[in-house]
């Protein structure tokens, strides 16, 4: 059943629970929102934190979910073309950065090729996946050709998530990884960011959108006003998030080393 089969007096804030689906660099974020939320508002919110990958697939699978909030605008765009979702808006933006453990000399990106060094990236199909790759190519322009080739000869794991890349490098298990800037000040302690030159930068987009088989419909419009309103602003802006922008055309951002536009694999359809 979707909202618009519901009767026009069925109370959509009342008993139940609001279901958001968000990705894991959100986590922090999204708790201190949905306390507010829970402070002021009868109906409970859940939130599940995945990659936008999982997330969408999720979705697809038919797994209640009221709204979706990716790091990305790939899997959102993929779902609103199929009907699943209401259409994406930017909310957020997040500057990808080089990481490495405290101890470190490293100085500059150039460590992620460096021999003997020990990279830990996210798995391509995924936001920060896909963002790395775009990141790699974009530094080998600037450093030279070979540069790529020497970062994926250095590759010593691939990862789901955001919270297994960070594991890998607290834990010694790499020497560098990249992340978004969000990530570090809470790992700060042990880990440093190394900035990305300004002529490699990348800056991947968060969208939010509610899910048009949702049961909560009235109150994921309302989380959604919430995330793009004063509260939301203020929450994400102090935890280091850029402000929204246009969400780029598909047709026009690369996601690999080689080349060819971001899109990354579509959900499985039943």
């Amino acid at each position: 059943m979707t909202s618009m089969d519901r009767s026009a007096g069925e109370d959509q804030l009342g008993p139940g629970t609001l279901n958001v689906f968000a990705a894991g660099s959100l986590q922090a974020s999204f708790e201190s929102l949905a306390a507010e939320w829970r402070r002021r508002r009868p109906l409970a919110v859940a939130v599940s934190y995945a990659n936008a990958r999982d997330l969408a697939q999720r979705i697809v699978d038919g797994e209640p979910a009221d709204v979706f909030a990716s790091a990305s605008p790939e899997h959102p765009a993929a779902l609103h073309a199929r009907g699943l979702l209401d259409e994406p808006r930017p909310f957020a933006t997040n500057r990808l950065v080089v990481a490495v453990r405290s101890d470190s000399d490293a100085r500059d990106a150039r460590v992620l090729a460096q021999s003997g060094s020990r990279v830990v990236i996210e798995v391509q199909g995924v936001p920060l996946g896909d963002y790395t790759r775009i990141l790699v190519e974009r530094l080998e322009e600037l450093f030279g050709r070979g540069f790529a080739r020497a970062v994926s000869g250095n590759v010593v794991s691939e990862e789901q998530t955001v919270g297994a890349v960070i594991d890998r490098l607290c834990s010694g298990q790499a020497d560098v990884a990249v992340l978004y800037s969000t990530d570090v000040p809470p790992i700060s302690g042990d880990v440093r960011a190394i900035e990305v030159p300004s002529g490699a930068a990348v800056q991947g987009t968060y969208v939010i959108a509610t899910v048009r088989a949702g049961r909560q419909p009235d109150a994921a419009n309302a989380w959604v006003d919430l995330i793009q309103g004063p509260m939301g602003e203020q929450v994400l802006r102090a935890a280091g998030f850029g402000p929204p922008h246009d969400v780029p055309s598909r047709s026009t951002t690369k996601t690999s080393v080689s080349s060819g536009p971001i899109t990354p694999p579509a959900p499985r359809l039943p």
